[in-house]
């Protein structure tokens, strides 16, 4: 006979499948921002079919407060300077960080290749 989750571990999964699309969403702003990157949006397009059903199970608050506890936990482990811009920054903020992202690895990977 399948087991049922309990409501408990529903939350868990949700924020799990939080946290991976902010990974995605984080990683593309910080890393790759003008790099579209196809495994990241099928992971997140799952990510968010998996959330939106267990919202159909539980309802709109308890997966709100989930995932809000998901996205404080994951902003906890970042840059707070670059969470900062992720989250709130303009649309020209975000760019500024960005480039100053890429010139700061372009030279360190440009010391690398010649140590």
């Amino acid at each position: 006979m399948p087991t049922m989750p309990t409501k408990y571990e529903l939350l868990m999964l949700v924020k799990h499948w939080t946290k991976v699309e902010l990974d995605n969403e984080f990683g593309e702003f910080f890393l790759f921002p003008d790099q579209a990157r196809g495994s990241s949006m099928r992971r997140s397009a799952f990510a968010n079919r998996r959330i939106t059903r267990i919202e159909e199970l539980l309802g709109p608050q308890a997966v709100e407060k989930a995932a809000a506890d998901a996205l404080e936990s994951f902003g906890q482990q970042q840059d707070r300077d670059a969470w900062q811009v992720f989250l709130y920054g303009s649309e020209q903020e975000q760019e500024a960080f960005q480039e100053r992202f890429r010139r700061e690895r372009n030279a360190l990977e440009s010391k690398n290749k010649t140590e």
